[in-house]
Protein backbone atom coordinates (compact mmCIF):
# COMPACT_ATOMS: atom_id res chain seq x y z
CA UNK A 1 0.00 0.00 0.00
CA UNK A 2 1.33 3.19 -1.16
CA UNK A 3 -0.17 6.72 0.51
CA UNK A 4 2.91 8.77 0.43
CA UNK A 5 1.12 10.99 -2.47
CA UNK A 6 -2.90 10.82 -0.82
CA UNK A 7 -4.72 14.01 0.42
CA UNK A 8 -7.44 14.53 2.69
CA UNK A 9 -10.26 17.22 1.75
CA UNK A 10 -13.38 18.18 3.40
CA UNK A 11 -15.79 19.14 0.50
CA UNK A 12 -19.48 20.91 1.85
CA UNK A 13 -22.01 21.82 -0.43
CA UNK A 14 -25.70 23.34 -0.46
CA UNK A 15 -27.53 24.68 -3.40
CA UNK A 16 -31.07 26.59 -3.62
CA UNK A 17 -32.63 26.08 -6.83
CA UNK A 18 -35.01 28.74 -7.71
CA UNK A 19 -35.24 30.39 -3.77
CA UNK A 20 -38.79 32.32 -3.28
CA UNK A 21 -39.77 33.84 -6.59
CA UNK A 22 -36.90 33.75 -8.05
CA UNK A 23 -37.26 31.92 -11.28
CA UNK A 24 -34.56 30.95 -13.36
CA UNK A 25 -31.83 31.87 -10.60
CA UNK A 26 -29.70 28.94 -8.69
CA UNK A 27 -27.41 30.08 -6.18
CA UNK A 28 -25.34 27.47 -4.94
CA UNK A 29 -22.30 27.88 -2.11
CA UNK A 30 -19.21 24.90 -2.13
CA UNK A 31 -16.46 24.99 0.47
CA UNK A 32 -13.41 23.21 0.28
CA UNK A 33 -11.15 22.27 3.22
CA UNK A 34 -7.64 20.75 3.45
CA UNK A 35 -7.19 18.61 5.92
CA UNK A 36 -3.41 18.24 5.68
CA UNK A 37 -2.45 22.16 5.88
CA UNK A 38 -5.78 23.69 7.30
CA UNK A 39 -6.73 25.87 4.13
CA UNK A 40 -9.82 26.56 2.38
CA UNK A 41 -12.00 28.07 -0.48
CA UNK A 42 -15.84 28.80 0.01
CA UNK A 43 -17.65 29.80 -3.08
CA UNK A 44 -20.77 31.28 -3.98
CA UNK A 45 -22.79 31.15 -7.11
CA UNK A 46 -25.39 32.75 -9.30
CA UNK A 47 -26.58 31.13 -12.23
CA UNK A 48 -29.32 32.17 -14.62
CA UNK A 49 -30.89 29.97 -16.79
CA UNK A 50 -31.20 31.94 -19.48
CA UNK A 51 -32.41 29.01 -21.95
CA UNK A 52 -32.39 25.39 -21.59
CA UNK A 53 -29.22 25.27 -23.52
CA UNK A 54 -27.66 28.13 -22.17
CA UNK A 55 -26.85 29.37 -18.73
CA UNK A 56 -24.90 32.07 -16.97
CA UNK A 57 -23.15 32.70 -13.77
CA UNK A 58 -21.14 35.28 -11.62
CA UNK A 59 -18.95 33.93 -8.59
CA UNK A 60 -17.09 35.02 -5.87
CA UNK A 61 -14.69 32.67 -3.81
CA UNK A 62 -12.76 33.48 -1.03
CA UNK A 63 -9.85 31.92 0.11
CA UNK A 64 -9.13 31.45 4.03
CA UNK A 65 -7.43 29.16 6.99
CA UNK A 66 -3.39 28.89 7.25
CA UNK A 67 -1.33 30.86 4.40
CA UNK A 68 0.84 28.92 2.13
CA UNK A 69 -2.10 25.88 1.91
CA UNK A 70 -3.48 24.59 -0.89
CA UNK A 71 -6.21 26.73 -1.41
CA UNK A 72 -4.70 29.86 0.34
CA UNK A 73 -1.94 30.95 -1.35
CA UNK A 74 0.38 33.99 0.09
CA UNK A 75 -1.41 37.50 -1.35
CA UNK A 76 -4.25 35.65 -2.35
CA UNK A 77 -7.64 36.72 -0.89
CA UNK A 78 -10.36 36.84 -3.13
CA UNK A 79 -11.66 35.85 -7.36
CA UNK A 80 -14.65 36.97 -8.76
CA UNK A 81 -15.87 35.72 -12.05
CA UNK A 82 -18.47 35.53 -14.73
CA UNK A 83 -18.87 32.64 -16.52
CA UNK A 84 -20.98 31.93 -19.75
CA UNK A 85 -22.12 28.13 -20.62
CA UNK A 86 -23.80 26.08 -23.64
CA UNK A 87 -25.08 22.98 -23.61
CA UNK A 88 -25.43 20.27 -26.95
Amino acid sequence: FYAKDVAEYGIFSLSLPEPENLKDITFANTNLYSLLDKSGLSRLSTVYTITPQINGMVYTSAHWGKSGGIFHQPDQVADVGVRLDFNF
